[in-house]
């Protein structure tokens, strides 16, 4: 996309097909790359696990705290 495209499509909303495929195909991978970072992530540490870990760090703190 031009400069000039960019402007006009922020200036009055314009959208010819060209700039409508790149804004779709930009979304599509937008979409695909957040998709990606969270399924990572889960595999990386589920969710479930993550509020495990938290739970034990937190009962252990209190007991080293206590004694």
């Amino acid at each position: 996309m031009t400069w000039q495209r960019h402007a006009e499509y922020h200036q009055f909303g314009t959208r010819d097909s060209a700039t409508q495929k790149y804004i779709q195909k930009w979304k599509k991978t937008k979409t695909r790359r957040q998709e990606k970072k969270q399924s990572t992530a889960e595999r990386r540490c589920p969710p479930h696990a993550r509020q495990l870990v938290r739970a034990h760090t937190l009962f252990l703190n209190t007991l080293i705290f206590l004694f």
